[in-house]
């Protein structure tokens, strides 16, 4: 349901209450308005003009606290335009006079420009280092570069992005209970009673978001829906972690501290304050320098301008430029220092100042000592870092530390960087890896590593035997052998000739290596200059010898292959259906008489058949004449196969003889 929508009889008693203080009191300075009605603001920002002092805007209220001391308090109700500002591109922070801090989230707006930067703020810190700020499921636990996962909700008044750091809601990142969507918000604009008042309900506890704790939102605050108050020195001196108005008020300020203190964490300081030049004193008030400090110390700022509160992450000396986040979008933006942005002067900032958690560090983990890297590889440096947010800078040294030169100058602080490695090799080489913003926070390799220049195979055959020495066959294994440079894991395969994988060998680790393998029955082979491809891959890098497995001679050579038609005619190739005869004409080439030799052919995996010649006697010759038929067109990768029984083994020698069968 909407707050109490008839309230104009209200604001004319309230008016006529104001204007009675003013007219007795002799005018503002001596006004005493605690706090200040929210009735003051609610004029389109976009449409009315600002200008002049602090005192001339609608967002800024002379008030007298408690304790009779003067303030300002200054609003920021302010929603998205419907025209954005334009992004901008930021400099890499290897440009002169440029920092821009990482790992700062940038989130839409969610219920309120101020409660989204304290939120994108806290992001940050939960991302660098406090990592108990968010611990919600999404993730895992960290908070996202954008709010976007979470969606949106749109209003009558105004489309809201989720957050549960800026605003918890029920249903959202979880949640199954009321958060502070659910007992705060109506609609953008809205002054009357919060949901939790009106159905008489309790207030979700405990308080949970930036903006809970902020007072966004809430009208016991007198925080319309969509803003939030902060209080300021008119001095120009800092107004630190002000509860000068409490319980009836709440400065966004001490709201952010008592967030942070929620969440576990000390928060050191907390201020806010004018502008220099925006405040009575001259001499008094945050400037650009005091700004850039803060950034250098990694620690983004609120921004105040005239009704909105931005996130600055960033800096350019040139022309003064702060780069932030300003609630809109997810995008970069820029605008000058003590300038606008989108027609809204900047009045001011806020600064929190948290304990660290721990101290920032680095630690290098590649490479580390002992490494040997070659020229023209691709390698990743690795390292890890805690506590920081800004990108890092990535050296080499060639003589143990004595002198650096820069691989990298600006890049992410992501934990890795792979480098393709060049230069003079060296045995006494180092890397560090060392903070932008915080150059003490640094590692280097503990120990020298090597750069070799003239790279060496990663593997090399050492040797390849087999055992007994007769040839290769299913009961007769080779043992292979491989040795390498380094330490690896190992795997092998074996291949005939022509490319056709038939052997796998097993795997293995260390320098050296060894396997043994056997062919199956159906690839028994031996014979002079029976040659294989063996290929040994180590850690991803492959290499290939080709090997003589055996070096018995063949007690048979094949001395003719041909074919013939029927007519026992020559042919050079048969056709598909016809039939056909596979000539083959063996010699006895051994010393010995030869019992029970046949030739099987094989076409592929068929077998077509087999020419018999029974028993030779040495140095004699026979053919056989195998007739085939019934093949279909096409080429094929045949092979004919001699046995012969020698001493009870029957060993097999392949040929490989291709025809094709035409149409």
């Amino acid at each position: 349901m909407y707050k109490s929508g008839a309230k104009a009889l209200k604001y004319l008693l309230v008016i006529g209450l104001v204007m009675l203080v003013l007219v007795s009191s002799g005018g503002p300075a001596s006004a005493k308005i605690s706090p200040p009605s929210a009735m003051d603001w609610l004029v389109d920002p976009f449409t009315s003009s600002v200008g002049g002092t602090l005192l001339n805007s609608k967002y800024a209220s002379k008030v007298v606290d408690r304790g009779g001391r003067e303030l300002y308090r200054m609003v920021t109700p302010v929603k998205p335009p419907e025209t954005k500002v334009p992004a901008v591109e930021v400099p890499q922070n290897s440009t002169a006079g440029v920092l821009s801090l990482g790992n700062v989230p940038a989130f839409d707006w969610s219920y309120g420009c101020s409660a989204t930067s304290a939120a994108m703020m806290f992001g940050y810190y939960d991302r660098t280092g406090y990592p108990n700020i968010y611990t919600g499921p999404t993730n895992s636990g960290v908070t996202p570069m954008t709010n976007s996962v979470w969606g949106h909700t749109a209003y009558p008044g105004a489309t809201c992005g989720e957050s549960p750091l800026s605003a918890t809601h029920n249903g959202v990142d979880g949640r199954a209970t009321r958060g502070h969507v659910d007992d705060y918000w109506i609609d953008y604009g809205n002054t009357g009673p919060d949901p939790y008042i009106v159905n008489s309900w309790t207030e979700h506890s405990p308080l949970d978001s930036a903006g809970d704790f902020m007072g966004t939102n809430q009208s016991k605050y007198s925080s319309m829906d969509g803003s939030t108050s902060f209080y300021y020195e008119p001095s120009g001196a800092p107004l630190s972690d002000y509860t000068g108005n409490e319980p009836e008020d709440r400065d966004g300020c001490h709201g952010m501290r008592l967030f942070a203190e929620s969440r576990g964490y000390t928060v050191l300081a907390n201020f806010t304050q004018l502008i220099r030049g925006k405040g009575s004193n001259p001499v008094l008030g945050f400037t650009f320098a005091n700004y850039c400090s803060e950034i250098d110390a990694g620690r983004p700022v609120l921004i105040q301008v005239n009704g909105h509160t931005m996130l600055g992450d960033g800096y350019n000396t040139i022309g003064n430029l702060v780069y932030l986040h300003d609630t809109w979008d997810y995008s970069d933006h820029q605008m000058t220092w003590g300038g606008s942005y989108s027609g809204m002067a900047q009045w001011g900032v806020t600064v929190l100042l948290l304990l660290p958690a721990s101290p920032a560090s680095i630690t290098l983990t590649s490479p580390n000592g002992g490494e040997n890297w070659m020229v023209g590889e691709s390698r990743a440096i690795q390292w890890s870092s805690f506590g920081l947010s800004s990108n890092v800078a990535i050296e080499l040294s060639r003589n143990g530390g004595s002198a650096w030169e820069t691989l990298f100058s600006d890049t992410a602080n992501d934990g890795s960087e792979s480098w393709t490695v060049g230069g003079t090799p060296s045995g006494a080489c180092r890397v560090r890896v060392t903070s932008i913003i915080s150059p003490g926070v640094n590692d280097a390799s503990d120990g020298n590593f090597t750069i070799s220049g003239t790279p060496s195979l990663p593997l090399a055959i050492g040797s390849i035997s087999a055992t007994p020495n007769a040839g290769i066959s299913s009961w007769n294994p080779v043992t292979i052998r491989a040795s390498a440079n380094r330490s690896g894991n190992w795997t092998g395969t074996v291949h005939h000739p022509s490319g056709i994988q038939i052997g796998i060998l097993a795997s293995g680790s260390g320098i050296a290596y060894s396997a043994t393998w056997a062919p199956t029955v159906s690839q028994n082979f031996c014979g002079s200059g029976f040659y294989a491809m063996v290929q040994v891959t180590v850690d991803g890098e492959t290499r290939t010898s080709t090997v003589a497995f055996a070096t018995e001679n063949y007690p048979v050579k094949i001395v003719q292959t041909s074919l013939a038609d029927e007519a026992f005619q020559p042919i050079a190739n048969p056709k598909a259906g016809q039939a056909f005869f596979v000539v083959i004409g063996i010699k006895n080439s051994s010393t010995g008489s030869l019992s029970s030799v046949f030739a099987p052919v094989m076409v592929g995996d068929r077998y077509i058949g087999a020419g018999g010649f029974g028993n030779l006697q040495p140095g004699q010759q026979a053919s056989s004449y195998l007739r085939c038929g019934g093949l279909t067109a096409g080429s094929f990768i045949n092979k004919i196969y001699v046995w012969v029984n020698l001493g009870g083994y029957p060993l097999a020698l392949p040929i490989d003889f291709p025809f094709t069968v035409l149409p």
